[in-house]
């Protein structure tokens, strides 16, 4: 990982249901950084500073299936386990949010949206997510906490997108994109 790589951040798929670790490549040593059994945790995105990976989990919802329920999380690469809930798809019971790439500056990050019951990686929107507008989370740790209405991302069944090229992640309601189209995200 940044800004040194001398780290190998990946999945442990069959470890308490899915854990993101780490392995120093000097010495070989391993590192649990998401440590929670019996929740999914799949590493995607490093930040460029290397203090942070997005992670798709559904440590939010305790009764979920894995990737299936899965939300974008912003995990801290320190071994606290400390994460914090970037999307809320998931709230809806037909959707998550997949596959996160963080851009070059750390400024944004582009995910898609997903379908439950759907193989993962096929996905149904793109949207481009703003750390410098997105307000602050108050829901670190999130357990099995719910934010509040306002802040939860803006899909409802029936209001879904059809097949945007990029969504603002703010955008009340989701706008139906064009090919030609680009969005740029507001708070």
């Amino acid at each position: 990982r940044p800004p040194l790589e001398r780290e190998l951040i990946f999945s442990a798929y069959d470890y308490q249901q899915g854990e993101v670790f780490g392995v120093d490549l000097t010495t070989g040593k391993l590192t649990n950084y998401s440590n929670g059994p019996g929740v999914y945790d799949e590493p995607e995105g490093i930040f460029p500073s290397g203090e942070y990976t997005t992670v798709e989990s559904d440590r939010h919802n305790p009764a979920g299936k894995s990737f299936d329920r899965a939300d974008i999380h912003k995990l801290k690469l320190d071994g606290t386990g400390a994460m914090e809930r970037l999307t809320f798809f998931a709230d809806v019971p037909t959707y998550r949010a997949s596959n996160p790439v963080v851009s070059d500056d750390g400024r944004y990050m582009a995910f898609q949206m997903g379908r439950s019951g759907v193989a993962a990686g096929i996905g149904y929107g793109l949207f481009l997510y703003d750390f410098a507008k997105a307000p602050p989370s108050r829901f670190k740790d999130v357990g099995i906490s719910f934010p509040p209405k306002a802040e939860r991302a803006r899909v409802e069944k029936g209001k879904e997108p059809k097949s945007p090229t990029v969504v603002s992640y703010f955008a009340d309601p989701p706008i139906e994109e064009n090919e030609q189209t680009r969005v740029e995200a507001v708070t």
